[in-house]
């Protein structure tokens, strides 16, 4: 079984030093996104902020979750990984991003699954999928499994469906 641990953190908690060439995943909430976060993206952490920064409404917040510092193949592999699976899980619970033009590219499993029969994903600190300024980290770790079916792969993962709220009467 092939293991990935991501552990997400606030993007104001987040010092220039451990940015500067961090490589990851994150999750921006621009503007004033409520339900929905307005990208999730992977990638030189610095260089893809950067240029959002003109492109997404201010204020802007979210979630980074640091995989290494991008001397590693593996961590760009995994960043495309927990993007991909972000993406696939936001569209099944209803907080799919307002900008993601694409969904993710869980084809870069198949790197995976040539040597193992199972793929889990590891997620701590805080949710990525809900809004920054009213949550807090989450109380236990959740477990995401993607297995392979033929030619398509089965995610078991731990999110509900967004809640819906109703206008009053």
């Amino acid at each position: 079984m092939e293991s990935i641990s991501v552990t997400f953190n606030r993007l104001p908690d987040l010092t220039f030093e451990g940015l500067c060439y961090a490589v990851g995943v994150y999750v921006l909430w621009a503007g004033k996104s409520i339900a929905r976060p307005t990208y999730i993206g992977e990638g030189d952490i610095m260089d893809r902020l950067g240029k959002h920064r003109r492109r997404f409404p201010r204020p802007m917040d979210g979630y980074v979750a640091i995989l290494g510092d991008g001397e590693a193949r593996t961590t760009k592999r995994h960043g495309e990984v927990v993007e991909a699976v972000l993406l696939a899980i936001a569209e099944r619970v209803d907080r799919y991003p307002t900008r993601n033009k694409k969904g993710g590219k869980l084809r870069y499993l198949n790197r995976f699954f040539a040597a193992h029969a199972t793929v889990k994903l590891v997620f701590d600190g805080y949710d990525p999928l809900l809004e920054p300024g009213v949550t807090c980290p989450m109380s236990t770790r959740r477990t995401v499994r993607i297995t392979r079916v033929g030619k398509y792969f089965r995610l078991q993962h731990q999110w509900r469906l967004r809640r819906l709220r109703l206008p009053p009467y």
